[in-house]
């Protein structure tokens, strides 16, 4: 199965400098190993969904021309390494990774993206990959082109315009450095970490390929994740009362405690769109169904009321 998933975790987050205090603490908000993590899954894994595929890149279990999700690769007619993914690297019988063998293009061209919404400005963010050159270095010849692979953060599914400064890294993945009879690939860790300094409310997270060849160019990824720093804060937009209520995570809900009985709820987007709404005597909010990002968590109990911005990192 694959293993896609969005943590969960809540921030209170003040309206006025004076609450904040430190910071640092970086939270998973997505993350993707590809599945394949039982030695009972077959050995190629399902195709990507169409949120997460680019362009014309098709499956392909041949691999002669665009991607396959695979616990390794086993063929003779490549001299491929035959190394497992990067999460399971000693054993190729659990965990698939994204093996790519494009045809030439010019210019950069997304392999792999993911949306996420319910961003706002002065958010920091860290997007990482794992990358890895699949040909051996006895399979190289001099006509054959190294992969350049690259992560970006952009404003819309194509890799043109930025979101922010520094959302941008490149490198080229060599294979001449790693051991032709490795029973690993040579994993390599991309990762760039920038504030968001626009008002947009969501980015595309794109790994890519720079001017890819048909001759060499081959690839593997594995490990996608994007992480939000948290900062330790605590304070309230507005309260009339309502008890003094404090958020947890538990199970795909807010638990709130403190809130002085049953009450009433929404949760809405910054601009006021409403999300969830209802009333609980038990303190769960369901949030299961929501995207990370910021939200307006409002609590009500006999005409009183209580106002949070909540940061929640994950909602699956």
């Amino acid at each position: 199965m694959k293993r896609r998933f969005y943590a969960l975790s809540v921030l209170l987050i003040a309206s006025l400098p004076a609450f904040y205090a430190s910071a640092g603490v970086w939270e998973r908000v997505y993350y993707n190993d590809f599945g394949g993590n039982s030695a009972s899954d077959p050995h190629l894994g399902p195709e990507l969904s169409q949120d997460e595929k680019c362009n014309d890149l098709e499956y392909d279990a041949q691999l002669m021309n665009g991607y396959l999700i695979t616990k390794y690769w086993d063929e003779a007619d490549h001299l491929w390494y035959n190394g497992g993914d990067h999460t399971f690297p000693d054993n190729k019988e659990v965990g698939y990774f994204m093996a790519v063998n494009p045809d030439s293009r010019d210019g950069a061209v997304p392999v792999y993206r993911v949306k996420l919404e319910n961003l706002y400005e002065g958010t920091k963010l860290r997007f990482t990959a794992y990358v890895a050159n699949l040909t051996r270095p006895d399979d190289i010849s001099a006509s054959e082109v190294p992969p350049v692979l690259f992560l970006g953060v952009y404003n819309g599914p194509e890799p043109k315009i930025r979101v922010a400064e520094y959302t941008y890294a490149m490198m080229t993945i060599p294979s001449d450095e790693h051991d032709a009879d490795a029973t690993s690939l040579n994993w390599q860790k991309m990762s760039i970490e920038f504030t968001l300094n626009s008002d947009m409310d969501f980015a595309y997270f794109i790994v890519g390929m720079q001017n890819p060849k048909a001759n060499g160019f081959d690839f593997a990824i594995d490990d996608i994740s994007i992480e939000m720093e948290q900062s330790e804060v605590t304070g309230l937009l507005s309260s009339n009362k309502a008890g003094n209520p404090s958020f947890f995570e538990k199970d795909g809900f807010l638990l709130v405690q403190n809130a002085g009985g049953e009450f009433s709820y929404s949760i809405s987007d910054l601009t006021g769109k409403a999300k969830v709404s209802g009333s609980t005597a038990n303190g769960l909010i369901p949030v299961s169904n929501l995207q990370p990002g910021v939200y307006l968590v409002t609590i009500a109990v006999n005409g009183e009321s209580h106002v949070e911005r909540i940061l929640l990192t994950g909602s699956k």
